[in-house]
């Protein structure tokens, strides 16, 4: 699978989301969690995208040293000659320039986690076993409070 670039840098996270969807119009409506806690990146329990209904199609917002932060959006097809086909572009656009290395990411991009997850934190992933598999990672949420930035 191969990454496209789009040849902008964007202003900003909402202008390049705004292309993205120009580009890839869909109801992107279900939130896509965070699930990684690492050295690197620290997004666990914050809405860092949007996918569509049938979660063929994606975008998130993310922040790697290579590419800066970023909008990656994604489609798998599910049926018909192109089943398995995958189509992933890359949407750069300009932080805030401040790299938090506690959060391993620009604020700007952790500013828009914030900003989604306060419209969603009633809405944590659970699922029939929530302390194991893919939502182990969110076992303890139900139990924690949302601060408007954190989970305490």
């Amino acid at each position: 699978m191969v990454e496209t670039i789009h040849k902008t840098t964007f202003g900003n996270v909402s202008a390049a989301i705004t292309q993205m969807k120009e580009d890839h119009p869909g109801s992107y409506s279900l939130p896509v969690w965070g699930e990684k806690n690492t050295k690197h990146i620290k997004n666990l329990g914050y809405v860092i995208g949007y996918s569509t209904p049938d979660r063929t199609t994606y975008f998130r917002i993310d922040y790697d040293t290579d590419k800066g932060p970023h909008v990656n959006f994604q489609k798998t097809s599910k049926s018909g000659i192109s089943a398995g086909t995958t189509i992933k572009v890359c949407y750069k656009f300009n932080g805030s320039g401040y790299i938090s290395a506690a959060l391993g990411m620009d604020m700007a991009v952790h500013e828009y986690y914030i900003a989604q997850t306060k419209r969603h934190f009633d809405d944590v992933p659970t699922g029939p076993e929530p302390d194991s598999g893919r939502y182990a990672k969110y076992a303890g949420f139900a139990a924690k409070h949302w601060t408007g930035a954190t989970w305490t």
